[in-house]
């Protein structure tokens, strides 16, 4: 529960962030160069660099949920009483 909330947080934040210079070009508006060239270039750049990020974030998550489930089943079969299945 609490794996899939990071992950969601983690993509909102992102997609904020993604978004901003473009809204700041749209809230500010620059010459032409800034906004046909740079502001898109900026929004790609950090688009790719959160997707690849993003790509990190799930792996590392799945490995961890992987990792708490099998601790979780070692210690159900050496504590059973202890340790209610849910």
């Amino acid at each position: 529960m609490i794996l899939t909330f990071i992950k969601y947080l983690y993509r909102i934040l992102a997609t904020i962030v993604v978004s901003m210079p473009i809204i700041l070009n749209i809230l500010n508006p620059s010459d032409i160069l800034n906004s046909l060239l740079y502001t898109p270039l900026l929004s790609l750049g950090l688009a790719i660099f959160f997707a690849y990020f993003d790509n990190q974030i799930v792996i590392f998550l799945e490995l961890l949920n992987n990792y708490l489930t099998l601790c979780n089943k070692c210690l159900m079969k050496k504590y059973p009483t202890l340790i209610k299945d849910e």
